[in-house]
Order: C-alpha cells, then structure tokens, then sequence
C-alpha cells in the first residue's frame, strides 16, 4: 500500500475537468493493480461533515470547515484522494462537493445532478451522508438527491442489469445515540422511504417495471455517535466501520467492498474513464442521460435558463456602472430591452420541450433575470426614493414647521404656531397621498408587456414602503421637532408661573406646610393653564403615551409616541389631551426640582440666616443683649433656635406638593413617584446638617466669646497693628531669641485654635488667665509702652482711655 498523501481536484467549481488523474494514478503506484482497487464517493448537504467523516476513516487530507469562522461551503467540486486508513486494500476515495449549496444558488441543481451521475459511474460504493435530525425530512435527508440516484443509475445501467454488479448505498446516521433511537429502527424507516421512493417515484423504462431496488443496489445502514459529544464512543464507532471497509479485518457478511473493481476497469484505465465519464454527462444535452424526455427537457430547460441569465451579466454590468453613479432617466428601457432580449433567446430552444417545463422554467428564468436586473433597479428606485423623499420632506417642512413662528402668548403675535400644529395631521395625511401617487408614477415606468407572458412588473410593494417609511421618517423627525417645540412652549408657560414660587423662597423666615401649599397651588394653576392654552396643538400633533413595554426612562422621553399620518394607529382627542397632560406634569416636576436642587445647594446658608433671626431676637423681635445673658441662657436660645432651624432641611428634602391635582393624567402613579424622589440623598441630608450646625455653633461661641468679654471687642485699625509691629520689635526679637518662650507661646497658640474652633471656650479662657499671669514678668512693660503710644490714636475722643485700667 503506497504512503503516497497526495489529493488533487478533478473537477472545478466551475464544472470543468481538471484533475490529471494519471499522474495521479502513477503517483499512487496503482497503475499496474488491474482490478484490485476499489473506489468510494459520498453525497450529501453541504457542511455536515462528509470530508470529516472521509479524513477519518481512510486518513486522507481533504479540507474541512472551520465552524468557529461559520458555516460555509468548504468543498468545491470533485477532489481524489488514495486511502491510508485501511492499510490491505487499494481505495480511491472522492469526495464531492455538498448539495444544497447557497452559493451557487440557480446553478446547484445542475452541478448536483452531474456530481450524482459521476459517483454513481465510478463508484463501487457512495456513501450517503445523513444527521440523525434529519431523517423524516424530505430535503435535508436527501430524499431529492436518492430520488435522483436512484433513477439515474437505473437509465445508466438497466439495459445491463443481469450482469452489473450492485452498487452499495451506505447510508451513515450522524449523531446516532442507540439508547435514544435503535439503529434497527432507523434501518426500518430508511429502507421503508426508499422503497417508497423506488416504487411511486422513480420512472422505470419499459421492461423494469417490476425490477425491486436490490436488483441494483445494496443497501447497509449505519450509525455514528456524536464526535463532540461522545468523541470516544464516535472513535471507537469509526474504527469498526473503517475495518469494514478492510479485506481481511471483518467478517465476509460484513464487507463493504468487494475484492476487485465492480466496473471492470483496470487501474490504468481509469483516469481515461474518469474523463470520458465525467465530459459525455456534461455534453450529453441530448442524450439519454436520463432518457426519458421529461428528465431531459428539465436538464436542457435548466440549462438553457442559466445560459440566457449568465449572457445577460455583462449588459446588466454595464447598468450598474451607469446606476451606481447616480439616477438614469433611460434605466426602463434598457430593463425592458434586457427582457424582452433574454425571453427570446430562451424560447427558441427550450420550447422544443414539454410545454409545462418549458413555462415552468421560463417563469423561473424571468424571476432570474428581474432577480439579476434588480440591483440596478433597485439603485435606481434608491436615488428616486431619495430624490423624490427629499422634495416631498422640503413640501411637508415649508407647509407645517413652526420654527420662527411666535406664539399666541406673545404680546401682538399671531396664533400661527398654535393652528399649524392643531392641523398638522390633515395636512400629513394629503401630503403623504400626494408623495406615494408620485412615487407610483415613477415605478411604472419598468412595466414591460411580453410575448405569451403579459405584463412583468417590478414588485412595487416593498419599494413603496422603503419609500412609505422614508416619508414617515419625514414626518416623524418634523413631528418630533414640533412635539420638541410644543414640550418648549408648555415649559415656557409652566416656567413663568413657578417664578412665584422664586418670591416664596426669598422669605427668609418661611415655614414648611404653608409653603408647600403656596406651591401646590401655584403647580395646579401651571398644570390646568397648560391643558387648556395646548390641547388643541396635542390633538393636531397626534401626541400618545408611549407603550408600557418601553417604560417610562428619567425626563419622560419615552412618555410620547408620534403616531397619525398614515400610521397604523392615530391618537384620539382624549389620548392626545392626556398626553399633554402628562407632559405638563413633568414639565413642572423638573422644573420645579431643579428650583430646590439650587436651593439645597446654599441650604446650610439658608438654615443659619433663619436660625440668626431666631437666635439674634428674642420674641418681640428685639435685639439680644449678649453681655446681659448668663451662659446658660445663651445656650438656651442656641438650642431653640437651632431646632426651629434644621427643619428647613426636611422642608426641602422632597418635593412635598398635592399630587392629587395630576389625577386627570394617564399615569398619575408615575407622577406620584417622580415628586416623591428626594432632591438629595440621605448622605447629603447629613452633611448640609452638619454644616449648618457647625455655622450655627459658630455665631453661638461668638455670643459666648461677647458676654464672656463684657462687651464686643473695639476692633483696631489696620495701621495700629502695623505701629505695634514697628514699636514692638526690639522686644518681640527678645522674646523669639529665648527657644523656651517661644515653645511655651507655640503650644498656647496650637491649643486656643484648637478651643476656638471647637466651641471649648472655657478652657481657652483659663488657659489665657494661666499664660497672661506667667507673662507678666517680661512682657507687661513692653505692653505698658506699647499701648501709651497707640491708645490716642485708637480712640482719638479718649473715652475709652479714662476708664482704662491698669493692673
């Protein structure tokens, strides 16, 4: 057995005779076998592992699909191979390119049928390759292709069937599971179908009538595990069935193959028979092949039809070209022309043949041609949608924009706005009539009358509502900017009116459940305005509310759905009024959030100005006397005006308006819910607390640090600390040279800060007492001498300097 791994395409994709079978042969070293060679091909769906099945079980080389990268054809016509699986028998395996092929579309079936005569010719057994999933099915069983098989085996070798050898059918079950389906069973029901098969639908020549299908076939079933699921089971299933194939490994009931070539062609004949085979079943348009004249008119038809459509490419090339650049006025005609063109040259042949097939072919090749005539028709419907959409979107848009337009509400204006949105829909309604019947007009243009065939017509339908939902892109993005603009004017109106509630915030002093009820008056005016100044600008929009599967998101944008002009739906009056509604009620809610949301951003301000309104006056609004309080009640008025003051926070914490006046909106919950969110978090609550309470505590230990004094601090000018600095300088070096003193000052200075600004008063105090009485030694005269120079200047009328004392 030769080691040879060599493989070689002998037919093309194109159909076309290529392989140098003798070299191939030489190569091998069968050219001097004779008979002793035996030869294997397999059929069946494109992708479902034939060339992996084949590479399996004889070691060959054949290229397989990458599934990672998708599923696509991956053999291309007929390639050869020499077994090196089964090591004691000479095969040559073929493996042919898969049925049902998407991309050769028009062309599969004639491919197919040569590829099936070809196996069947040469071949002492063709496998059929079947998935488990498919067996029941017509086409994905290959039911069609066996159906072909078998009748063309039957017109190839009837006239000889006494002496031909039978041909093994193996049919291979993938993804076979024995617990889920015995194989006997599977057996059962493939054996049934092809008798059925063999007995109703393949045409038999006078004579044979009576013949079974064993007469010249065999037929074994077999089935494969699953190579991904049960990679093991399947191995072990592959090699028993490659030993099948052996001479030697299997038992004789068991043997696929017979021990010498079944057509009697010797080894060095065969790449001659290969050829002659393969070009008298391309060239035989007239032959017998099949004989009967039904197999024969569909073949030639079929041929024919692909012929006329492959001689129209270059026309069609050429109007692409021409199209791709832009609209061309002459693209009817020349469609016509290729028409009428491409009938003629098929009738005159293929009329010669039964008058069904040649129709029913005549048919597909008109679908053919308008299929191929399509791109550059369709490229031209293209640029006429365009053309004809961009027209129709600058009518629309001169005829119902508001865009400039001012509103009613304006002083001297007009109600232009307000009218061309109340009749927005009529108008839609006839522009969009007009624009389709335009449209219309165009398309009839490809209408061509033919010979025994009538009108052929471009499907008109699906251009018509490309160009239907090019105009309802038009309306909508114009209704939607509208829709933008009514949102504008609703917000406008409801603006002005929340300006009054900018008046209540100005009070200082305000109070929670009357300023709330101030704004939900305010808010019901707003809303009631708005329903009754915008409802007729809703209706003429088509305002809707939006589906409940959309939701509703964050600023209401799915609330609205442009529906009307030529849609499936149209809103009512109520539905549009509704709508509005909604809308206003939003429009106030954020608004009016955004209002507080400024708000909370001075809220610690805001609480400490009222908290010093209640804390600098007592009840009668007569200012405090700080140097005639105790401490004690100090703190007393810190602790009550401090807790009238926080509850400005809750005040503003959440928008606390009677929701009740939105239950005439259609999801007043919604509305409910969006007041209901706080203007800020619990965590921001916290923080502006506690803010506003340091800030509070400040001007408390103000109070504290005034009473403790006596009196407020007469404040120095600027000028003073400056002479201080000047006439103090030899002593304050004095004291800064000594590192003790100046340690001692440090750590006096750390800890007054530190008291101060947490409100310890006292300590700092006592501290001030403690340091002012362990400095006196050193720093009293240079104050003494400091002060006489400064103190008439600070207070020039002396009244504070006859009551000075010195200690």
């Amino acid at each position: 057995m030769s080691n040879s791994s060599n493989f070689i395409q002998i037919v093309n994709y194109d159909g076309d005779f290529v392989g140098d079978v003798s070299t191939f042969i030489k190569e091998a070293s069968l050219q001097k076998t004779g008979l002793d060679y035996s030869v294997v091909t397999v059929l069946g769906c494109q992708s479902s592992g034939k060339s992996t099945l084949l590479n399996r079980l004889f070691k060959t080389s054949f290229q397989v699909m990458d599934a990672s990268a998708g599923r696509g054809q991956t053999t291309k016509g007929l390639w050869m191979a020499l077994n090196k699986g089964v090591d004691d028998r000479n095969i040559v395996v073929v493996d042919v390119e898969g049925t049902d092929s998407k991309e050769r579309g028009e062309d599969r079936q004639t491919f197919e049928h040569r590829a099936s005569l070809f196996s069947l010719a040469v071949a002492d057994c063709v496998i059929v390759n079947m998935w488990y999933h498919d067996i029941g099915r017509y086409t994905a069983s290959n039911y069609g292709l066996l159906q072909t098989v078998l009748e063309v085996n039957l017109e190839l070798f009837g006239h000889d069937h006494k002496d031909k050898a039978k041909t093994l059918l193996l049919f291979i079950i993938r993804d076979h599971a024995e617990a889920q389906t015995p194989l006997a069973a599977l057996e059962k029901m493939i054996l049934k179908d092809v008798h059925e098969i063999w007995d109703e639908k393949v045409r038999k020549p006078e004579g044979l009538e009576t013949l079974p299908a064993e007469r010249f076939f065999e037929f074994k079933i077999v089935g494969l595990p699953s190579l991904f699921v049960v990679p093991e089971k399947f191995n072990e299933a592959s090699t028993e069935l490659q030993n099948r194939f052996s001479k030697g490994k299997a038992k004789a009931s068991d043997k696929f193959l017979k021990d010498t070539y079944s057509r009697e062609v010797p080894a060095d004949g065969f790449p001659i028979y290969c050829r002659q085979v393969w070009e008298t079943i391309v060239s035989a348009k007239q032959l017998d092949i099949p004989t009967q004249k039904e197999m024969v008119g569909t073949f030639r038809c079929e041929e024919i039809k692909v012929q006329v459509v492959a001689g129209l490419q270059a026309e069609i090339a050429k109007m692409n070209a021409l199209v791709e650049k832009g609209e061309d006025p002459n693209l009817p005609a020349k469609v016509k022309a290729v028409l009428q063109e491409g009938l003629e040259e098929y009738s005159e042949p293929a009329s010669r043949y039964s008058k069904d097939i040649f129709e029913k072919k005549r048919s597909e090749l008109l679908q053919a041609m308008k299929a191929a005539l399509g791109r550059p028709v369709g490229l031209h419907i293209g640029h006429l949608r365009e053309r004809l959409a961009r027209e129709a979107d600058r009518r629309l848009a001169a005829a119902v924009s508001t865009k400039g337009d001012k509103s009613s509400s304006d002083s001297g204006a007009s109600s232009s706005r307000e009218e061309k949105w109340a009749g927005f829909s009529d108008t839609v309604n006839q522009w969009k009539s007009d624009a389709l019947k335009r449209f219309d007009d165009e398309l009839e243009a490809f209408d061509t009358d033919l010979p025994e065939v009538g009108k052929v017509s471009f499907e008109g339908t699906e251009a018509k509502a490309a160009f239907g939902v090019s105009l309802s892109a038009s309306v909508e993005r114009i209704r939607g900017e509208e829709v933008q603009r009514l949102r504008a004017a609703v917000r406008e109106s409801v603006s002005r009116e929340l300006e009054k509630v900018d008046a209540l915030l100005e009070n200082a002093n305000l109070q929670g459940d009357k300023f709330w009820n101030e704004v939900s008056e305010i808010c019901a005016t707003s809303y009631r305005s708005c329903g009754k100044t915008f409802n007729s600008s809703a209706g003429g929009l088509g305002l809707q509310m939006g589906s409940e599967e959309g939701g509703v998101e964050e600023g209401g944008e799915k609330l609205l759905q442009v529906l009307g002009g030529g849609g499936d739906a149209e809103a009512s009056a109520e539905d549009s009024e509704a709508a509005l509604l909604q809308v206003a009620a939003l429009e106030i809610e954020g608004l009016l959030r955004a209002r507080l949301e400024r708000v909370a951003q001075s809220l610690p301000q805001r609480v400490v100005e009222k908290f010093k309104v209640l804390f600098e006056a007592d009840e009668d609004d007569t200012p405090r006397q700080w140097i005639a309080m105790s401490p004690s009640e100090i703190q007393k008025a810190f602790v009550k005006a401090r807790d009238a003051a926080l509850p400005l926070i809750d005040t503003f914490e959440k928008l606390r308006v009677d929701t009740r006046t939105f239950e005439s909106c259609p999801a007043p919950v919604e509305v409910k819910r969006r007041f209901s969110k706080p203007v800020f978090s619990e965590g921001r609550k916290e923080a502006v607390k506690e803010k506003a309470t340091s800030m509070m505590k400040r001007e408390c230990s103000r109070a504290q640090e005034i009473q403790a004094a006596g009196g407020a601090p007469a404040k120095l000018p600027l000028w003073a600390y400056f002479a201080f600095l000047i006439l103090g300088w030899n002593e304050i070096v004095m004291v800064l040279s000594n590192p003790a003193t100046f340690f001692f000052l440090g750590i006096l200075a750390v800890v007054g800060i530190v008291a101060f600004y947490t409100g310890n008063k006292k300590m700092m105090l006592d501290l001030g007492r403690q340091a002012l009485g362990m400095s006196t030694s050193f720093l009293l005269p240079v104050l003494q001498s400091v002060h006489s120079a400064v103190a008439p200047q600070a207070d020039p009328g002396g009244s504070r300097g006859s009551n000075k004392k010195t200690d």
